[in-house]
């Protein structure tokens, strides 16, 4: 795994110290450029949204361009929108036509000889547009309610007059597709499930041309469980599948020693970020990249918007707690915050506004500034700022006279649970 490589890690993908799933990683590796393979070889990876997905396709792509024989790694992310992805052929088009080394942030391996062999391949497209369009009205076809998809049966898949041999769009996977009977080749597929059902065919049904060196990576984001599970090329080809999740509180302790090696509660910070983003690795990389801009001696990097990335991923608790800080100007105790959330009787628990405050102390959003260590603020103007802008108005007008009904419940000396706020 590339080590830190700059005082910032998060200037690009490039920088960032993924420093996680290393087993898989060369699991897959092993599995994917192994020489002694005589079929083709397909990684399938599963996972909801922030399980890192996409990251490990980027730089598994990127050790096997650099530590194997493959000539060409393509990859493909395909826009949410079937209309879109219907150009995904274009895409690679796109990519053939010039040499590219691989980067996480770039993640395409063509060599010169290669990118030279295609633009002799190639020819100027004459029907792409009549091609495409036909394919857009046929999936469109399957949107009427009902009819639609029987409708959609009995439409040809390939535009009437032309045959697949014919279509132009199909030229770029059709090289690739030749180059594996004679070199290894990798295409890697990013959210599978927007492909459209008709890119999806003219694919099936090219790969089933595909050399034993073809090496394929699916992608696919799962949504409460739900998965499109596409096998192509299933009777030829041997098929693996990762499922990824959350990161635990331990891969999250690794990720934390690597950007932050000087802080020493790195077991405690720890907690709080995985406590707060679940594991979820997108709100891990937020509240890093905040903790890290944070210590740094650039001050203008800390910007509104730094704050709000972290402020928006906030639990309803720690969000309650930051904006009565914030609508009351700080400077209270500790003891006064939980008088002031026991009076607006909502039924949180006395340990969980602890733990929030401890969160957001831990997060930088609130500091605590009295040499007894009982009074809290707001750690910068800017949190003001973004908790305002992000509250919408009428939030604010019910939330103060939440507060002003509290201050006359305190004042009326009215008793409540001690142990419930």
């Amino acid at each position: 795994m590339p080590a830190l490589a700059t005082q910032n890690p998060f200037q690009s993908e490039e920088a960032w110290p993924f420093a996680l799933r290393e087993k898989d990683m060369e699991q897959f590796f092993s599995f994917l450029t192994a020489k002694s393979a005589s079929e083709p070889r397909i990684l399938r990876i599963f996972g909801e949204s922030g399980t890192g997905k996409s990251f490990f396709a980027r730089d598994l792509l990127c050790r096997i361009a650099s530590r194997s024989e493959v000539k060409l790694a393509i990859y493909i992310d395909t826009p949410p929108s079937e209309l879109e992805s219907s150009g995904i052929f274009r895409k690679i088009d796109q990519i053939l036509q010039g040499a590219t080394h691989p980067t996480r942030s770039h993640p395409q391996f063509v060599t010169e000889e290669t990118a030279a062999r295609w633009r002799r391949t190639r020819t100027n497209s004459t029907t792409w547009h009549k091609t495409y369009g036909y394919g857009v009205a046929r999936d469109l076809t399957a949107q009427i309610p009902v009819v639609g998809p029987f409708i959609k049966a009995f439409l040809p898949s390939i535009l009437p007059g032309k045959t697949q041999k014919d279509s132009d769009d199909l030229q770029s996977l059709r090289f690739i597709v030749k180059l594996s009977q004679q070199q290894p080749v990798l295409l890697v597929l990013d959210n599978v499930q927007f492909i459209s059902s008709l890119s999806r065919e003219f694919i099936e049904r090219e790969l089933t041309k595909c050399g034993r060196k073809f090496r394929l990576i699916l992608v696919e984001r799962v949504t409460s469980g739900s998965k499109l599970n596409w096998r192509p090329i299933e009777s030829r080809g041997s098929i693996e599948d990762l499922n990824l999740s959350n990161a635990t509180q331990s891969d999250v302790l690794v990720l934390v020693r690597a950007v932050l090696p000087d802080r020493s509660d790195h077991e405690q910070l720890s907690k709080v970020i995985h406590r707060r983003s679940d594991g979820n690795l997108k709100y891990v990389w937020f509240q890093l990249k905040f903790l890290s801009e944070r210590k740094s001696s650039q001050p203008d990097l800390i910007t509104a918007s730094s704050y709000e990335n972290v402020i928006q991923s906030l639990g309803s608790i720690e969000n309650l707690v930051l904006r009565l800080l914030v609508f009351l100007l700080g400077g209270i105790s500790i003891a006064q915050v939980h008088t002031a959330l026991k009076a607006l009787n909502i039924g949180i628990e006395h340990a969980a506004v602890a733990n929030a405050l401890g969160d957001l102390v831990a997060m930088g959003l609130i500091a605590i500034n009295s040499e007894r260590r009982d009074k809290v603020r707001v750690e910068h103007e800017l949190v003001s700022r973004v908790v305002t802008e992000l509250t919408p108005e009428e939030e604010k007008l019910e939330f103060r006279e939440q507060l002003v009904e509290a201050i006359g419940n305190i004042i009326d000396g009215r008793g409540y649970n001690s142990n419930v706020i």
